[in-house]
């Protein structure tokens, strides 16, 4: 796969009649990103915030994020269907020493494109990518436990439950139970 060169396409698929691309982030794509985050964040999205991002928090992270791209310390891959992204994943290095072989993963995809393959196609780049150009071992992240969907399909692509934190994440005015995950890579 393509060495990272901003926007430049990493995989190209169909899914459901319409062509699904994915690619590396530019700069350009700062304000779709922004707009989709937050429209996430305020339909309730099973995120990691519970309020919106300033534009210039939003800019200054994709910055950061491509210059982690450069040092190979981060892979950021944008999801984009007739020209508009619709959603993105990251797999950033783990900072301590003694854990650098593994790295943390995130992934956000819009509400009307979930379901249709997107996620499963989208983790297997991304984790591609991590074990490729970054060397990783490992993949972690947490996802809420009242997230049955998404558990499932990250079952469905390898990663495996590693324990639960209880009542570790407070959203919609509850305390919900985190699920820790792992796919070895």
């Amino acid at each position: 796969m393509a060495e990272f060169r901003q926007g430049k396409t990493v995989k190209t698929l169909t899914l459901k009649g319409r062509e699904v691309v994915f690619r590396y982030p530019k700069m350009s794509d700062i304000d779709q990103m922004w707009r989709n985050y937050n429209r996430m964040i305020r339909e309730g999205a099973m995120l990691s915030r519970n309020t919106v991002i300033k534009k210039k928090d939003s800019r200054e992270w994709l910055e950061s994020r491509i210059k982690q791209m450069r040092q190979n310390k981060a892979v950021q891959i944008m999801v984009e269907v007739e020209g508009k992204i619709i959603g993105s994943a990251d797999i950033k290095r783990d900072p301590m020493e003694v854990s650098t072989h593994s790295g943390d993963l995130g992934i956000a995809i819009t509400k009307e494109y979930r379901g249709i393959g997107i996620g499963p196609a989208l983790l297997d780049v991304v984790c591609f990518l991590a074990k490729k150009r970054m060397r990783l071992k490992i993949v972690k992240f947490t996802v809420y436990s009242e997230n049955r969907h998404a558990i499932h399909v990250y079952e469905k692509c390898g990663f495996r439950k590693a324990g639960v934190i209880p009542k570790r994440i407070y959203k919609k005015g509850k305390y919900i139970d985190d699920i820790i995950m792992y796919k070895p890579l």
